[in-house]
This record gives structure tokens, sequence and C-alpha cells, in this order.
């Protein structure tokens, strides 16, 4: 708009300076070839005005038409636009005819001939000198009004409001006063004087009437309304350039800006409908891709983000070199992820980057924007090709450093680590002034901690902090020195450094952030409840940061799935799978450790259904779908659902051969096929175990199992070639301690009590054995008297590795115990509860021998010692004895036909736990028993389906028809 209007004051000044018709010549062919030339001049074909001109000069240069040829001539050059050589001309016009009156026009021409070729410095200094000389003459108007245009687009409003302002004041009636008017009205514009510059537009309005600017002074006093958000105000002022101007170069823009001020006014469908008016008005300027774009935003704004592609597409297809191409990229890229389609936005990146037409800054703008959306969709391999390609061909554009940045970056991102530090030495040595050298710096410590090297890590995380103190990156950095302090299990100095973080940064963001990492240290320092303080603290005081409450929702769920509160994890691993139907970082793993929760918890129905939907979704990650088919597989296991289990693990197996649960799943098969009787089966898992790694340690589980089948079974040669197998896998000195024991047990089987018994004892005669192996080697020779029926030999054995291993408290308590257990057995009663009764106060065994005790009063009719003996033992609830005892007490009170109390406790038992499959079993059959005792019909029910269900075959289930 601004070079029309100086276009307008050329031609005018060209008119002006134009001869009149009077004028006669010395010479004939002098005057002709001038008028002729004149001509030429007046309908702009310059290049034959030139060629008379120039032989005028030649052939008669001190005529009466010298000084007018030598001007002329040079004025052809400035129209041309060859303001050097024009300038050339104006010289020699100087030179020549130093007393011509051409010689001041010449001056200020020579002045704008600077201006045209960009040497504004020259161009201020010329025209300066012009009204220096010339302060009379009227060019001096236009001489200021091209220096206040200089100093207007080099931002130095205040000064050529001072040289619009002078050259209004000293040339009131010159014909550049409506041009000064308006430009002195948009320097006041551009320094933020909206009022002062709306008084110059609505003084050039109403005082040049005739102007032919009037419509750029009504668009500029619309843009000044527009800049103090009055919107209505400016609306009205655009309305009037489009009703009383429709064919001005402002009208276009002035439309664009009305939808604009209505999208501003909250009337969006309006603004659309104005910017679709534009596109069939305006269609070839230079608003229009604005406007494009402007109506893509506010289509993907109301949700329309179909109606947003046509524009965009416009843009990005026919406007290549625009400005609007990156943001249209940009948009483009978000309305297909939105839709799900990020791999059509990249697509037609990959596309229009193989186009020859898109080069430059777009092409450099595209490969940006395609760069950012593979990183953003974590394609890293693929953003590192792109953004190598930004570095190679733009390395040395002024954005170089960025490129090389942006590339290692991606390269960290893809764990190439070593080829991200080569690209960021690569930034250091070629661009040593850039900004980005600190972010290079921010980066290679989070590469250098990415490869362990804590120590490393840690300095450059320290001279970041100390060089770019005042750095966006910087809190990053401290907080990287406290991870770097927690990785290398210094948790109590990384909380400290967490904490200096809380007292130095208070930005939500950033507390929440440390917060968080404060939270993973508590809990390794073991400081679970000011852990879970933490992250409460968390979501309590940072409801708006969805990622760190979200986050502090998954390690508060952790928590307490780590310290076996099954229920209350899986209620906050799924408080934290609602919080955000959107994408949710860990999902996955939420969803699978909410399924093991109802593992965990005996729920296997539910846990079943779980880990049969994330085992089936192929979108979930690999790992996930792993660990969730092999408990699938282990939850139909505990559901007795054999044959689906087997079938689990074998297409586990197939599915994931290289899993490192392969080796588990073939173990278990082992074991379920025998379980079916199926040694076929049994043999071919473990052959396949065998062929895949013979030294796994789930080998010799498969081994013991085909050892306890075959004993089980009286296969007894069968079993000790699976003995035989395991003694060669298992060769350290407490190992083959063990299988002495195990070949202990497959003799005395065998009824050969004294090779069993001299094998044992020899395992009791081992000065190197540990305690728990010599405690089961003490059990063992106790099994051997009980299958002789030789509890008194088994009490007098006991009362002499007593007094052998009376050096160790653990092993003298346990013996000493087994002397009061065979005692009873034996019959002496009351030597056995003399024995039993100096256990009492100890904390690994007092409760086993309140057991024994109980269990020795229950025999004797004692119902009321027993019932004491039972109720001290469910005192403390964790103790492995409680179910047991409770299940005691019921069968008591059942005894005694106390029904509802007896309900009560098998009641407590059945809902207690499920893993002791007798007592569960039995606590299921005696409560029902019970409810249907007191006629409680829907109780009774309840608990026959859950026998039913849980032991189909149970002998119980015909009592309770």
């Amino acid at each position: 708009m601004q070079s029309s209007i100086r276009a307008f004051f050329c031609c005018l000044l060209l008119a002006a300076s134009l001869p009149g018709q009077g004028v006669f010549a010395d010479s004939f062919d002098s005057e002709q070839s001038f008028r002729t030339a004149m001509v030429a001049f007046k309908e702009k074909s310059f290049y034959s005005a030139r060629l008379l001109l120039q032989e005028i000069i030649l052939k008669d240069p001190k005529g009466e038409y010298g000084d007018d040829a030598q001007y002329y001539l040079a004025m052809t050059y400035y129209y041309e636009s060859d303001y050097k050589t024009a300038q050339f001309e104006f010289k020699a016009l100087q030179r020549d005819f130093p007393e011509s009156p051409f010689v001041v026009r010449a001056a200020f021409w020579n002045g704008e001939a600077w201006f045209y070729r960009k040497q504004y410095r020259e161009a201020i200094e010329s025209h300066s000198a012009f009204v220096r000389k010339n302060r009379e003459n009227i060019l001096s108007a236009s001489a200021l009004y091209t220096i206040g245009y200089i100093y207007n687009e080099q931002r130095r409003y205040d000064e050529a409001i001072i040289e619009f302002t002078r050259a209004l004041k000293n040339y009131p009636e010159s014909t550049a006063a409506p041009a000064l008017t308006l430009q002195l009205g948009i320097a006041h514009f551009n320094s933020g004087g909206y009022a002062a510059a709306r008084r110059q537009f609505e003084t050039l309005l109403v005082k040049y009437t005739a102007a032919d600017n009037l419509a750029a002074a009504r668009f500029w006093l619309g843009k000044s309304f527009y800049a103090e958000e009055k919107f209505g105000d400016a609306l009205r002022e655009f309305s009037a350039v489009l009703k009383d101007y429709p064919a001005a170069e402002e009208a276009a823009e002035a439309l664009y800006l009305s939808a604009l001020c209505q999208y501003k006014q909250k009337k969006a469908a309006e603004a659309v409908s104005t910017l679709e008016d534009l596109f069939g008005r305006y269609p070839k300027h230079a608003i229009y891709p604005f406007a494009r774009y402007r109506h893509a935003q506010l289509k993907a704004e109301a949700g329309d983000d179909g109606a947003a592609l046509p524009s965009l597409l416009e843009i990005i297809n026919q406007h290549q070199t625009h400005e609007t191409f990156a943001p249209a990229l940009g948009l483009l890229a978000e309305i297909r992820r939105r839709q799900g389609k990020t791999d059509e936005a990249i697509l037609t990146f990959e596309a229009l980057g193989s186009e020859k037409s898109v080069s430059g800054k777009s092409r450099k703008e595209l490969l940006r924007r395609h760069g950012d959306l593979l990183y953003q969709s974590h394609r890293y391999a693929d953003a590192s090709l792109v953004y190598g390609k930004l570095a190679e061909e733009f390395s040395a554009d002024q954005e170089g450093a960025t490129h090389y940045l942006l590339l290692a970056r991606s390269l960290y991102r893809e764990g190439r680590f070593d080829d991200a530090l080569t690209r960021l030495t690569l930034l250091d040595k070629k661009f040593e002034d850039s900004e980005a050298r600190a972010e290079a710096l921010f980066l290679r410590a989070e590469i250098t901690y990415s490869l362990g090297k804590f120590t490393e890590a840690l300095q450059q995380y320290a001279r970041f902090v100390k060089r770019h103190g005042d750095h966006a990156r910087v809190f990053d950095a401290e907080l990287g020195i406290g991870w770097v302090y927690f990785e290398l299990k210094q948790y109590a100095r990384a909380a400290d450094t967490f904490r200096r973080l809380l007292k130095k940064y208070k930005k939500p963001a950033e507390e929440a952030r440390a917060q968080l990492a404060l939270g993973a240290c508590l809990y390794n320092l073991r400081d679970l409840e000011g852990a879970r303080t933490t992250y409460q603290n968390i979501i309590k005081s940072f409801p708006a940061l969805t990622e760190h409450t979200s986050e502090a929702y998954y390690q508060l769920a952790w928590l307490e799935f780590r310290k076996n509160n099954f229920e209350g994890a899986e209620k906050t691993f799924r408080q934290y799978l609602e919080r955000d139907k959107g994408d949710i970082p860990r999902a996955a793993e939420a969803m699978y450790f909410a399924a093991l929760c109802r593992y965990q918890l005996g729920d296997y129905a539910a846990a079943e259904a779980q880990f049969t939907e994330l085992y089936a979704d192929a979108t979930k990650p690999a790992w996930i779908r792993e660990r969730s088919a092999q408990d699938l597989a282990r939850t139909r296991q505990a559901r007795k659902d054999f044959t689906s289990a087997a079938a689990t693990y074998r297409q586990f197996i197939a599915d994931f051969p290289e899993s490192q649960g392969v080796d588990e799943a073939l173990y278990h098969l082992t074991e379920l096929a025998f379980k079916a009787d199926a040694v076929g089966d049994a043999e071919a898992a473990t052959s396949a175990l065998r062929s895949r790694n013979k030294n796994s340690p789930w080998m010799a589980e498969s081994l013991r199992e085909h050892m306890v089948y075959h004993r089980r079974k009286q296969n007894f040669r069968q079993a000790a070639a699976a003995l035989k197998e395991l003694e060669a896998l298992q060769t350290k000195p407490n190992q083959k301690l063990e299988l002495l024991l195990a070949r202990a047990e497959l003799l005395a089987d065998e009824k050969k009590y004294a090779e069993a018994t001299a094998i044992v004892q020899s395992v009791l005669g081992d000065e190197d054995a540990p305690e728990p192996l010599l405690l089961r080697a003490a059990n063992q020779l106790f099994e051997i008297h009980e299958l002789q029926g030789e509890f008194s030999a088994a009490a007098q054995t006991a009362a002499k590795l007593a007094k052998k291993f009376e050096g160790s408290d653990t092993l003298f308590a346990e013996l000493t115990f087994f002397e009061g257990k065979y005692q009873l057995l034996a019959g002496d009663t009351l030597a056995g509860r003399e024995t039993l009764s100096g256990l009492l106060k100890s904390r690994s065994l007092g409760q086993r021998a309140r057991y024994l005790l109980a269990e020795s009063h229950q025999k004797d009719g004692d119902s009321a010692r027993a019932l004491d003996f039972y109720r001290q033992i469910t005192q403390k609830p964790n103790e492995a004895l409680y179910l047991k005892a409770r299940l005691n007490i019921g069968e008591l009170l059942y005894a005694k036909q106390e029904f509802e109390p007896a309900a009560r406790e098998f009641s407590r038992v059945a809902f207690s736990d499920s893993r002791d499959e007798v007592v569960y079993e039995r606590a299921l059959y005696r409560a029902a028993q019970s409810f249907r005792a007191i006629k409680k019909t829907a109780e009774f029910e309840s608990f026959r389906k859950k026998l039913s269900e849980a032991f189909p075959q149970s002998r119980y289930l015909k009592e309770l028809e």
C-alpha cells in the first residue's frame, strides 16, 4: 500500500516537471528532437526518448535544450529503475550545467535514487542537504516525506514523527500534505500513540476531501481502533472502506480485519462468513493466504476439522513460499493427530518434501514441521532422518545450530547416544556464538546421564547451572543433579537437593516435579508414609497439572502395590486410569498392575478377563502383552482350569519364543501335565526345556516335579533317574546337601529307613550345613520315625539334637518344639504340655506351641482351654496359624451348637484367604452348614455356591444337598 503512495508522488512530480508547449529553439533539429523525445517520455517509451536526448547532448550540448536533455536523460534511467546510472547522469548535469534550473530537481531525484537503491543513510543525508539548501522549494516537503518514511521503516518512529510534522508545518500547501498527514498518523500508530494517530487520519478525511489516499486514511483509522480493542468502532471504519472504496487496495485487508473484529466480538460464524466472502472477492490479493489460514483456524477451533482442511491444503499446495505455509503445516498436523490420522499428515509432509517447487525458507519450515511431528509421534528414527536433512541443507543458516540441536535430541531419544554426542560436538565447533550451545550442554548432560556416567553427568549439570543460571533449563539441570545422586543411591542427599528446589522454585509445575522426585527418594529411604504424604500433597495441591498429578496417582498406586495392599493399589490404579480419557502415559502399565492386584486378591475371574483383554490388544506394548499372557496362564491355573492354563502357556511360547518367561512356562506345562497324569506331555515339556536351557533354574524345578510325581506313584526308578539328573545340575555344596535329603526321602518312600537315616545323619553331622538345612534334616529324621510309628523315639531324637545344637537359639527352640510335639503324639501329654509351655513366650514358636496345646486340650474335650489358646493365636492376625485357629474356634462352637457365632467364625475364614485350600474348603462347608442350622437360606445358598465353584469335586457338596 505504501509503495503505491510513493508511486503516486513520483507521477505527480513527473507531471509537474514536464515543460510547456511554447518552447523555442536555436536550432530546428534540437528543438524538434527534444519535442519528439518528450512525447516518447510522456508515453513512457523511455528507451526511445533516451536515444533522442543522447543525440541532442552529443550534437548540441551547449544549445538551448542541452540541460533539458541531460536532465530528462537521467530521468529515463530513473523511471526504468536504473538508479545508479540516473545518479551518474544527474551528476553530469550538475557538472556541465551548474546554473541550470534543473540542478535543484536533480538533487532531489538523486536523494530518491539513493532511497530506491536501499542506501538509506545516503538518502537521508542527500535529502537533508536538499532541504537545508532549498527551504523555499516545494520539493523539500517530498524530501522530508522520504526521510520520515525511512525512519518509519527503520522503526525510528519518534524521528519519523518529527520529520512529518516539520514538513506539514513548513509546507502546509504542498501537494504532499495528504501523504504526509497519512504517514504522520502511521508513525504515531507504530509508536503506540493510537489517539494521536486517529487525529491525523481524521484530519486527512476532513481537510483533504479530494485526496486519493482517503481509503488508506479510513483503513488506518479502523486499525487504530482495532489496536485498542475497540472492535465495534474498528468494524464501522472497515465497513466504510468496503462501502465507499470497494476497489481500493486496502479493501481486501479491511474485509480481513472485519472478520477478525467479528471473531473478537464472539461472532465466529459471522467471521467465517466474512472470510469466505473475501475468498470470492479478492482471490489474488496478498491477504488471501492469511484469510485462508485464519478460516482454517476458526473452523478447527469450532471443532469442524474437516471444513478446515480445504483452506490448509490450498495454502500448502499453492502458497508454498508464503509465511502462512509453515503454520498451515503445523495446524494440518495437529488436525490429523486429533483425527487419529497422524500417518496421513506425515505422508503429506513426505510428498511435499519431494516437490522441487518447495525450496528455501519454505523447505526449511517443511522439514522442521515434518521432523517435529515425527518426534512428537515418538518416531525418533524417522525424525532423525528429517532433522539430518535439515541440518545438512541449512547448516549455514542462522538457525543452523538449532538444526544440529534438534538432530542430536532425536538421536538421543532414538538411543543413539554416541551419534547424538557427535552432533553436539559439531554444534560447539561450528557455532561458537550460538545461544543453542547452552541447550546443547544441557542435552549433553542428559545423554551422559542416560549412559550411566553419573559422575560426568553431575559435572555437566553443575557446569550448566553455573554458566547459565538464568536459562529456562536451569531448573531441569538442578533436578538432574538430584537424580544423579538418586542413581548413585545417595537417597538422602538427593532428597536434600529436591527439598532445596522446593524452597527455590515456586512455579506449580516445578514444585510438582520436585515433589515427585522427593517422593521417590522417600520411598527408597523406606519412609513409606512420607512418600505417600508427598504424592497425596501433589494430588491435592496441583489438580490442574494433569501430567504431574497423574504420575502421583501412579506412584501412589505402585507404593501400595509394593506394600502388598492390593485392594488399595487397584483402587488407585483405577483412579489413575479414569483421570483423563485421552492419552495416559502409563495406561497399559496401570491396567496390567490393576489386573495383577485382582489376581493377588484371589479374584481370578476378574483378573482373567483383564489379562485376556490386555493380551488380545495388539496396540499395547509388547512387554505388557507378554506378561499378560503369562499371568493369564497363571490365573487359569489358580482357577484350577488346568486344560485352559496349559493351552495358554503353549500359546505364550508360540507368541513370545524369545521371552525369558518361556523356561517358566515349560516348567508349568510339566507341572500341569503331571496333574493330569499325562506323563508323555510332561516328558515333552521337560525335554523342550532341556534343549532350550538345561542350566535354567526352572529345569531343576521340572526335575523335582518328575521326582515328586514318580515318588507319589511309587515309580522309584523314574524318581531316582530324575534325582540323578538333578544331582548333575546342582553341584554347589548346599545344593548337594539338599539333594542328599531328597535321596533320603526317596529311600524312606521305599521303606529303606536305615539307609535314609544314615544320609540324614550325615547331613546333620556336616559342620558347614546352614541352619535351615539342618532343621529340614531334623524334620526328615522325625518323619522317618513317624513312618515307623516311633513317636517316643522321635521325641528322644529331638531332645538329643536340641542338646547338640543348644548353641543356636533358633535350632534349639525348634527342636524343643518337636520334642513337645512328639511327646504329645506318644501319649505323654503332661510332659508334652510342659515342654511346649516353656515356648509360649518365644516370638517364633509361641503361636505354634499354643496351637498344639489347643489341639491337645480340644482332643481331651477341654473346649474352654482349647478356645482360650485358639483365641490367643487370633490376637495376631498376620500369623500363619490365624485362619486354622479361627476354623477350629468355629468347629468348637459348632460342636456346642452355637451356630450363629460359629457361622461368624467360618465366614471370617472364608472371606479372609483362599490360598490354603484345605482350610478354605472346610470353612465354606461349615459356614453353609451353620447358616442352614440358623435358617439363613440366602447365606446358606451363597456359601454352597462358592464351594461348588471353588471345589466342584468336593466331598462336602453331597452333605449340603
